[in-house]
């Protein structure tokens, strides 16, 4: 028995070794992988949506600039975010501010209505909703009648149409200047970062969760496959939300937001 018990052990201390060493390139939280980038390539051009660019620094400031405003409407590390933004620099920059801040980012198709989400909504209690006005506005007046720990709206664009009180916000308030410190996080590879959305072939989508890990050891392996390098630059056209992937990040940010390639995304609306 006794001698059982000790190859258990060993055994189990092999195996979680093991797994450390396979984790440990991919340790680094996704956000700090952005602030390390920004250091290491700060003028080198991170993203393109139309006649507008963004380095490295830039897209970082911008992040944290975005993650203190968030800390200060109210959302805190752990809590469910449901992010429903089109393809777009906004998508990149309020994700990882949310990463940054500790969100639990919901990643949803911008063509999913009330039918699908109501019942996410019930299993998450999301606190936030960041959605594009034009195309969600209805549907978050029916969010937080449904959902009572939903405590703040944050809209893309117009926000005129939208309920004038504390808890609606335009986005572009995110980036003006803040002081608000952020909170002090301990965090790993092995957290999760993001939760993704099933197809919804069988029913209603269901929550899948993907850790910091699972993203940082998926751009590096589609870099590589795919032969990208620091003069690449991928075309995000369409949607770029593809729940049934992998990784729930635009397929820009798979392949091109890389501490390997460092390329640059170029947003089309196709």
């Amino acid at each position: 028995m006794c001698t059982t018990s000790t190859f258990t052990q060993s055994k189990a201390g092999t195996t979680m070794s093991t797994h450390d060493a396979l984790l440990a390139p991919f340790a680094t939280p996704l956000d700090e992988q952005l602030a390390e980038w920004a250091i290491r390539y700060a003028s080198k051009t991170a993203l393109v949506e139309g006649h507008h660019r963004l380095s490295y620094c830039a897209l970082n400031e911008r992040v944290d600039t975005a993650a203190r405003h968030l800390h200060t409407l109210g959302i805190a590390p752990s809590d469910h975010v449901l992010l429903q933004l089109p393809n777009s620099a906004d998508f990149v920059i309020v994700l990882f501010a949310l990463l940054r801040l500790g969100a639990l980012p919901i990643l949803m198709v911008p063509s999913l209505r009330e039918r699908d989400l109501l019942p996410l909504l019930d299993a998450t209690q999301p606190t936030a909703y960041i959605m594009e006005v034009a195309q969600h506005q209805a549907q978050a007046e029916t969010f937080r009648t449904h959902c009572p720990a939903l405590r703040l709206v944050i809209g893309r664009g117009d926000n005129s149409g939208m309920p004038d009180d504390s808890t609606v916000h335009p986005l572009s308030r995110l980036y003006a200047p803040c002081t608000q410190p952020l909170p002090h996080l301990q965090r790993q590879g092995s957290d999760i970062a993001v939760l993704l959305l099933s197809g919804g072939t069988t029913g209603t989508p269901k929550l899948i969760p993907r850790t910091h890990a699972d993203y940082s050891y998926n751009f590096r392996a589609s870099a590589e496959v795919c032969g990208m390098d620091d003069r690449s630059v991928y075309l995000a056209g369409g949607t770029a939300y593809r729940p049934q992937l992998p990784t729930g990040l635009p397929r820009c940010t798979r392949h091109t937001v890389t501490g390997r390639s460092c390329g640059a995304i170029r947003y089309s609306q196709l």
